[in-house]
């Protein structure tokens, strides 16, 4: 990636490759450890954090149509569709369903930031609780965070507002 390959019109982390095997460990992490996570929720452990999931979507803008936040069954109907990886602020939680809504996504998927969903907890692929510039959870973007550059690294930090990773929550 470099410097100038981001848009001010899109997201900063809209070209990512599907089927890296770090990516895929960090899924697994998140699945394994998303209890935490949603335990973390309602107690309001963190006051005034932001908590956000990652979520497949299948993208039709090749049809004039919106994305479809990405199921087993959505996607295996768009075989062909790209996917892309969104994320998701967490408004509610009820056992496996998180009620989310859209923070930002790429102008050609036709959403808008508040565009709400309701998202299986099988199709998280991150969480993360950011809590004055600490995260936990993100594995995905600390994959991602190491592959960069001094000059990127500087502006994912001023983008996301993380200053460090923690691994277990307080």
């Amino acid at each position: 990636m470099s410097e100038n390959a981001y848009s001010d019109e899109e997201p900063l982390f809209a070209n990512l490759r599907d089927g890296d095997p770090a990516l895929a460990v960090a899924r697994f992490e998140a699945q394994d450890r998303l209890p935490q996570f949603k335990a973390a929720f309602p107690a309001r452990r963190f006051r005034s954090a932001a908590f956000v999931v990652k979520v497949p979507f299948v993208d039709r803008s090749a049809v004039g149509e919106p994305a479809l936040a990405g199921t087993t069954e959505v996607i295996a109907e768009n075989p062909k569709r790209p996917i892309a990886h969104l994320w998701l602020g967490v408004t509610s939680i009820d056992d496996d369903l998180l009620f989310c809504s859209v923070l930002e996504a790429p102008k050609p998927l036709g959403l808008s930031k508040g565009d709400c969903f309701v998202i299986l907890e099988e199709m998280v692929e991150d969480w993360m609780i950011l809590h004055q510039g600490v995260a936990y959870g993100g594995f995905s973007m600390r994959v991602l965070r190491d592959r960069l550059g001094e000059i990127e690294k500087r502006r994912f930090d001023e983008h996301t507002g993380i200053r460090e990773f923690r691994q277990d929550m307080p």
